[in-house]
C-alpha cells in the first residue's frame, strides 16, 4: 500500500512504526542523544460527558508542505541530525497516538528544545483541526 503522505497518517499511530524509527535511528552513530514527544487522545470530561475520541481533520497538502517547512527549520536552527514528524488524521480513541515528534543530535543540549519548539509550532501553525467525540 502506498502512503499517500510523509507526516500525516490516517488514523492511530502504530507503536510499531515510532519502534521502527527507533532502530532505524542505530544508524546514525554520531548521535548521542534522542527526545520523543507522544501526544495522546485524552478522554477528558467536557460539560458531564466523556470525551471517547478525537476526529481530526486537515488541510493536508497545505498540512504536508508547513511542516516540512518548520522540520527544515528546525534542524538548520537547533543543527539536529534528524526530526521524524507524524501526525495522525481521521478519528483517534482515547489513549490512542495522534502525534510524534522524535528529535536526534549529537548531543543532549538543545534536543529537547528542538522537540518542544516543533511540537508548539504545529499546534500553532498546521491547519490541523479536532472535534470532541462523545459517545
Amino acid at each position: 500500500m502506498e502512503k499517500k503522505y510523509k507526516y500525516l497518517t490516517e488514523g492511530k499511530i502504530d507503536p510499531e512504526q515510532i519502534l521502527t524509527g527507533l532502530k532505524s535511528n542505530e544508524q546514525i552513530t554520531e548521535a548521542g542523544a534522542q527526545f520523543i514527544f507522544i501526544g495522546r487522545v485524552r478522554s477528558d470530561i467536557v460539560n458531564g460527558h466523556s470525551v471517547k475520541s478525537l476526529l481530526y481533520s486537515a488541510y493536508a497538502e497545505m498540512a504536508e508542505r508547513i511542516i516540512g517547512k518548520i522540520r527544515e527549520e528546525i534542524i538548520n536552527e537547533y543543527k539536529l541530525t534528524g526530526l521524524e514528524i507524524i501526525h495522525g488524521i481521521g478519528n483517534i480513541k482515547a489513549g490512542e497516538i495522534s502525534f510524534y515528534v522524535s528529535g536526534v543530535s549529537t548531543h543532549r543540549g538543545r534536543t529537547s528544545e528542538a522537540v518542544d519548539m516543533t511540537v508548539k509550532r504545529i499546534k500553532k501553525e498546521v491547519p490541523v483541526w479536532k472535534k470532541d467525540v462523545f459517545n
